[in-house]
């Protein structure tokens, strides 16, 4: 269950009275949690974002990091992720199912293997949960009129992060904004990240942030991310000019 929505300005504040880190979610980001076994290239990149969300719910669960999701993000969530808690849980299912006639044919051939058996609607729902629990220790922002009619003016327009005029994205990335203009920016303020996985709308072909985000992301001392692990690892230092050097680890 998310939060109760607050303002932008309500937001802010929290955080002025107790300055964090602050990672700023997208729905992509947080579904991909749940997906993970779908969508990870192999075991290795599948446990280093395992261990980088695990790592920064330790620092939000010790107030060094706030997330922060702007609308539509949590309903958005709500919305897909009881989808992708099922669709992982048939991958799973099949991957037994496929490692079954792998095991018989092995068998045939002479060669045995381990009988095993994949506990698939435990491990889905394990991945949801972790979602479901980063969403749960967020500041959720309320959506708010001058935020919305930039992001339907930034749609109409094809302005990055638009797609073919749709506005979800430019709705969480224009409140992101509103957001980080309420804050005081000083010259090394603590690390400010925006995560999301979908590099086709908001990165060029070198990764680096769409023009004109590059600037309006540097202006505000926020670092664009497409992997939880390159979140955790900016979560952890301060950089004055966040976006001189976007090149992934």
């Amino acid at each position: 269950m998310s939060p109760i929505a607050i303002s932008i300005r309500k937001a802010a504040q929290l955080l002025v009275d107790t300055p964090r880190r602050i990672l700023v979610c997208d729905t992509c980001a947080l579904l991909d949690i749940i997906r993970l076994p779908l969508r990870a290239d192999n075991a290795s990149k599948l446990n280093a974002v395992l261990s980088a969300v695990t790592a920064i719910r330790k620092l939000v669960n010790s107030k060094q990091v706030a997330i922060v999701c702007p609308p539509p993000v949590p309903d958005e969530w709500e919305k897909h992720a009881p989808t992708w808690l099922e669709k992982t849980k048939r991958y799973i299912e099949k991957s037994e199912s496929d490692y079954l006639k792998i095991l018989t044919s092995a068998a045939h051939q002479g060669t045995t293997m381990p009988c095993v058996t994949f506990p698939a609607q435990h491990i889905a729902q394990h991945l949801y949960d972790l979602s479901d629990q980063l969403i749960s220790s967020s500041i959720i922002l309320s959506k708010e009129n001058a935020p919305s009619l930039r992001a339907n003016d930034r749609a109409t327009s094809n302005i990055a992060p638009a797609s073919k005029g749709a506005i979800q994205d430019c709705l969480i990335y224009e409140h992101m904004l509103e957001f980080f203009d309420v804050l005081p920016n000083d010259s090394s303020p603590p690390a400010r990240v925006l995560l999301t996985s979908n590099t086709a709308d908001f990165c060029d072909s070198t990764s680096r942030p769409k023009s004109p985000m590059d600037k309006e992301l540097t202006d505000r001392s926020i670092r664009l991310c497409t992997q939880w692990a390159w979140a955790h690892h900016e979560l952890q230092q301060n950089n004055p000019n966040p976006n001189a050097d976007q090149t992934t680890s």
